[in-house]
């Protein structure tokens, strides 16, 4: 609770206006609005917030006008509006500023939980609300307030993405876009200021836009949310296997950042063997995992690093007319250094991929133990 003499010293600062003025400082206060998206609980959370309100302005000696009495020459409209977030917390504003629209004195934000901290809440806000504005009001009062600046009323935001939820800045309110527009009231902002806008959707990537207000209605246009990366098919082809062509599919367990799959790929190529040509059916099997490094999803080049596990399987048979039965050999191989350079396109993604991999000795294996490089070149698709 604040202390009596920050209460009196706030009463008198308050009270400076009037006697400036030599008649009383009417406020009047404005209906609560809500920034964010329609609730069920809309005119509770505004009941709730209105009563510790007008409790807090019972601290200070000022002639508060009731919603259908005249204004005055001079009349303070205080402005009261929130912002309730997906933890809880209510973001809220309060805004001093002249009936007419024309002014705005002083403006204070905060968060407060749904208890009796947001009663203590508004008992700092208020406090710095009147000591604030008391600057600019006095100059208002005795006429010597001269250019003030235009004020910021509204937004209109367009973006393709129906259902995506806006949020502007850490407490100015919310909304949802519905028909590819969303229409947003604003507490009062001087033109000019800088605004952060942040728009999410479920399964696709979170993006922050940065705008300045213009007088009266901004309107921003959007482009398109980027889909967050889950499931992601590809083709591939590799300079050490020509005759032939690979098909992979990769799964996000970390949407655009960490993931795991498989990969088999498909060729030919004819070998010499005992003096004969013998042409062999290869299959490359590849179980792999590995993660992106460095830059952010939304950037263009991207680099990821990966290691695998292979199984190969050769079919041969004899190319003369007395050729046998084909004949089945298996190899194992691990891949452990898999470097992957990326280029995104709007619809696919291509690729070029630097291996060095291992195969072991076995007995009765086709390919040759030991480090075997390989550059691969693929498209991939991202598809869920």
């Amino acid at each position: 609770m604040r202390s009596a003499a920050s209460a009196t010293l706030g009463c008198l600062l308050f009270l400076l206006p009037v006697f400036l003025s030599a008649e009383p400082l009417p406020v009047r206060l404005a209906p609560i609005k809500n920034l964010g998206p329609p609730r069920e609980d809309t005119e509770e959370t505004v009941e709730i917030i209105g009563e510790a309100l007008l409790s807090e302005l019972d601290r200070y000696d000022i002639q508060l006008l009731k919603e259908d009495s005249e204004s005055g020459e001079k009349t303070v409209l205080l402005s009261c509006a929130y912002y309730l977030d997906s933890l809880g917390y209510l973001h809220i504003s309060l805004t001093a500023a002249d009936e007419k629209g024309e002014y705005i004195f002083f403006g204070t934000l905060a968060k407060a939980r749904m208890d009796i901290t947001l009663f203590n809440t508004l008992s700092g806000m208020m406090e710095e609300l009147v000591t604030g504005f008391l600057s600019v009001a006095s100059s208002w009062i005795q006429g010597t307030l001269t250019d003030p600046p235009p004020l910021a009323r509204s937004l209109r935001i367009e973006s393709p993405d129906e259902g995506a939820s806006v949020t502007l800045g850490e407490s100015l309110g919310g909304g949802i876009i519905e028909g590819e527009v969303t229409l947003m009231d604003i507490p009062p902002l001087a033109a000019g200021s800088v605004i952060t806008l942040t728009v999410e959707k479920p399964g696709y990537r979170t993006m922050e836009h940065t705008l300045v207000t213009q007088p009266g209605e901004t309107t921003i246009a959007l482009p398109p949310l980027i889909r967050r990366t889950r499931l992601v098919p590809s083709v591939s082809w590799s300079a050490a296997r020509l005759l032939g062509a690979g098909a992979g599919l990769r799964y996000f367990f970390l949407p655009d950042r960490l993931f795991a799959g498989v990969e088999e790929y498909l060729y030919g190529a004819p070998h010499d063997i005992d003096s004969k040509q013998v042409w062999a059916l290869h299959s490359d099997s590849r179980v792999f995992a590995g993660g992106y490094l460095f830059l952010p999803p939304e950037s263009r080049f991207r680099l990821s690093l990966s290691a695998a596990f292979q199984f190969h399987l050769s079919f041969l048979r004899g190319s003369g007319p007395d050729e046998s039965p084909p004949s089945v050999y298996t190899d194992y191989s691990f891949d452990f250094l898999c470097l992957n350079l990326e280029y995104a396109f709007p619809d696919f993604f291509l690729y070029l991929q630097g291996e060095l991999y291992y195969t072991f000795e076995k007995e009765g294996g086709f390919h040759s133990p030991g480090g075997h490089p390989s550059l691969t070149l693929g498209i991939s698709f991202p598809w869920l």
